[in-house]
């Protein structure tokens, strides 16, 4: 979260996009809701392996709404291209 707000603190007012997302999903991580990341324990993950779920990405670009960028920008980002 710090990392996050840093880049965008200075980024938000440029030229800029800020793009976050993960290289690839690791563990199957299966948990219950309300749990907290404190409570994630290593006995959590399913897998000691990467598994082929999808990752989400999470994007910010000055001047531009949700919906904007849903018009442009895929749901699904082949992390090949």
């Amino acid at each position: 979260d710090n990392s996050i707000k840093i880049a965008y603190d200075r980024l938000k007012d440029l030229d800029s996009a800020i793009i976050v997302t993960a290289d690839h999903e690791t563990g199957g991580l299966k948990y219950k809701d309300g749990e907290t990341k404190d409570d994630i324990k290593n006995s959590l993950y399913t897998t000691k392996t990467h598994t082929g779920t999808n990752v989400k990405y999470f994007i910010f670009v000055k001047g531009l709404s949700a919906d904007e960028l849903k018009a442009i920008i895929p749901e699904k980002i082949d992390n090949t291209d």
